[in-house]
């Protein structure tokens, strides 16, 4: 084996014989993100880097450890969404490399930002946010092709399902999977479900793959769009883009680009709902209707989005937090939005889309 090939494996095995601590430092080094902005020079760049670093190597680490997870805990329940996202990878090897790409823009579209403006000013600053933003939606509008005119989801990547904390080093585990000749995929046996509980074992491995909606694949977990919410669902992948044609159009001080947004937004948003009875179509899925409720809660960053955030919102967290300044223990917290309100006042991508911490 050549020194190439051997450096992921052995980095593999370290992973995968040491999951709980691998699990303890990204948690502990995304911690300390959250409290950098301010405290040096610099500080909102390192953290920023840290930020994006940790959660592209947690991606990593999740590709190592769910495989290795769903070997040693065959039991454990997989959600809808993760159902849905694995579905649409294995669907073809383009929507895969599509949603590794938007993932990866996504992560570091902040740490990109500060680079540009640190280094080559406002002129360059633009150019890199427009550059990140048409990367974005040419990839969403590749995903809404490849999964068959299917809602984008909040995310393009499995979620952590697995408890790290039940997990033994993989080298103590003997092999139980098996993988399919003809799809290549990884099975686990019935029998590695013996013990003295052999049947509730069992009927949970089950139900945790049983799918609890009629359909006859993953995929059909999310439905096809068509008509108004077809468009609806381009609009919302067009809106940060448009945004940013607009900003650059009429500047960040208008509100122009901020209502030409939000009305994209709301156009897109409303055609979800039942016009006449203005609840929630009764068509979706259980996954679209989470996602509905996670973009509702989207339009909260318009507070944060200049020139609003600058007129009205500045003002009132500046007066939240000071009152906090004299408590004991929240007092913590009024120093974090302090250190926070500049990166949300300069920085695009920290309120532009839903994608932040």
């Amino acid at each position: 084996m050549s020194t190439s090939g051997a450096a992921p494996q052995s980095y593999r095995e370290v992973v995968l014989d040491n999951a709980q601590t691998v699990s303890s430092v990204e948690s502990s080094v995304r911690s300390l993100t959250y409290i950098l902005p301010g405290r040096f020079a610099n500080a909102e760049v390192v953290s920023e880097a840290l930020y994006a670093s940790i959660g592209l190597i947690g991606h990593y680490h999740d590709s190592i450890l769910a495989r290795e997870a769903r070997r040693q805990l065959p039991h454990t329940p997989v959600s809808r969404f993760n159902r849905y996202t694995i579905a649409l990878h294995r669907s073809s090897r383009l929507a895969s490399t599509v949603s590794i790409a938007l993932t990866v823009v996504q992560t570091f579209e902040v740490f990109c930002e500060m680079l540009a403006a640190k280094f080559g000013g406002k002129k360059i600053r633009s150019r890199t946010i427009l550059t990140i933003e048409t990367i974005k939606v040419v990839c969403r509008l590749l995903l809404l092709r490849l999964s068959g005119n299917r809602m984008l989801l909040h995310s393009q990547m499995p979620d952590r399902e697995y408890d790290v904390t039940k997990m033994k080093p993989a080298s103590a585990v003997p092999g139980t999977s098996w993988r399919g000749k003809r799809t290549g995929r990884e099975h686990i046996p019935v029998i590695s479900l013996a013990g003295s509980d052999e049947s509730a074992r069992a009927m949970q491995f089950l139900q945790a793959r049983a799918l609890t909606e009629l359909s006859a694949s993953p995929l059909q977990l999310v439905s096809r769009l068509t008509g108004l919410r077809e468009i609806g669902e381009i609009l919302f992948i067009l809106r940060p883009l448009l945004y940013v044609l607009a900003i650059k159009k009429y500047g960040s001080r208008s509100y122009k680009p901020w209502v030409l947004s939000l009305l994209v937004e709301l156009f897109s948003f409303g055609t979800a709902f039942n016009p006449h009875t203005r609840a929630l179509k009764s068509s979706l899925t259980d996954l679209e209707r989470d996602e509905v409720k996670r973009r509702a809660f989207l339009f909260l960053y318009y507070l944060l989005r200049n020139p609003f955030f600058g007129d009205y919102t500045k003002e009132r967290l500046v007066a939240f937090s000071t009152s906090l300044s004299t408590k004991p223990v929240i007092s913590f917290f009024s120093g974090v939005i302090q250190d926070y309100i500049p990166l949300w006042e300069n920085y695009h991508f920290y309120t532009a889309s839903g994608n932040r911490r």
